[in-house]
């Protein structure tokens, strides 16, 4: 088995699993599935934006999942624009007028279009239409898109601990989500020093 059929075996049990617990959570049907399409679009657009800089830290190994990221960019949309249009159908009730009612319902709007982009320019075609340099430009739309994603979520999460009746619950999934969010925003932090050295020892070879 190869790296990337090891890796999405590896997504599709985290998303079962993530199915699971919210099916055993004790909240009504329309919040679960809401927040597990919440939950688990977040988490693959995090493994998307984490394959980069990984592959760059250890291109050895990490360098064969590159191509993977569209596919599971693609699948990140899909999760997230059923959740966008659950939460717009169920607590908005597809008022169009609700789309721009508060800064955080723009914002979750225009990630989702940001997104729909990026998945629809996913293919080699729209590759060699625009050039690569041009797509690559494009595709720098998925950190903005998980900016806004991070700040939905936190401001939306219910926290590490939740009251249901008279128990209280220890809220894996967000603290999953968060574990997510913060290894990103490390690993990007880290791929960009890595690749800037490089870049600066590739510049310096020649003069020797």
């Amino acid at each position: 088995m190869n790296m990337a059929s090891k890796l999405f075996l590896l997504l599709f049990l985290c998303i079962a699993l993530m199915a699971l617990y919210h099916a055993l959570f004790p909240l009504p049907a329309y919040v679960v599935f809401t927040r597990f399409f919440a939950l688990s679009g977040f988490f693959l657009l995090c493994v998307v934006l984490m394959i980069g800089p990984l592959a760059t830290i250890w291109p050895n190994r990490f360098m064969p999942l590159l191509e993977s990221r569209r596919t599971i960019g693609i699948a990140a949309f899909v999760f997230i624009f059923m959740h966008f249009l659950l939460a717009f159908l169920l607590y908005y009730g597809l008022q169009a007028s609700m789309l721009f009612s508060t800064p955080l319902m723009a914002l979750a709007l225009a990630a989702t279009i940001a997104l729909a982009v990026l998945a629809l320019l996913s293919s080699d075609y729209f590759v060699r239409m625009l050039g690569f340099a041009n797509w690559k430009n494009i595709q720098l739309l998925a950190y903005p898109v998980f900016l806004i994603a991070l700040v939905h979520f936190l401001v939306s999460a219910r926290g590490l601990f939740v009251p249901v009746g008279q128990s209280v619950f220890v809220n894996a999934a967000e603290i999953f989500a968060i574990a997510m969010g913060t290894a990103t925003i490390v690993l990007q932090m880290v791929g960009f020093i890595v690749k800037r050295g490089k870049l600066q020892k590739q510049v310096q070879q020649p003069a020797r």
